[in-house]
């Protein structure tokens, strides 16, 4: 996977950076956390602070538009970022409820 990263743009405000890369690939597109992983490691950032925010891809081409932020820190992160709840959470109780 060849990641270049075309624009690197620093948020002060929000304690990020907003990052545009290009990827390129061979096989099927890879999955988000590869992408987590490899735009983390060109950028010099622990992945733990990076979020996917899109992944554009065209259809037939093996080329991916990434649009991500890498945050400074943990904290700033779970601050910035909204509480998602997770829909196998939700489902794993309905059956249960349901049962009883």
């Amino acid at each position: 996977m060849d990641i270049t990263i075309t624009k690197n743009i620093k948020q002060p405000l929000l304690s990020r950076h907003a990052i545009e890369a290009v990827v390129t690939y061979s096989g099927a597109t890879p999955r988000r956390e590869e992408f987590v992983r490899d735009i983390g490691a060109k950028i010099k950032v622990a992945p733990e602070l990076v979020v996917v925010q899109k992944i554009a891809v065209q259809f037939g081409e093996t080329k991916a538009i990434v649009s991500a932020v890498a945050y400074d820190s943990q904290e700033k992160m779970t601050a910035i970022l909204p509480k998602v709840k997770k829909k196998e959470a939700k489902d794993a109780q309905k059956p249960a409820e349901g049962a009883s």
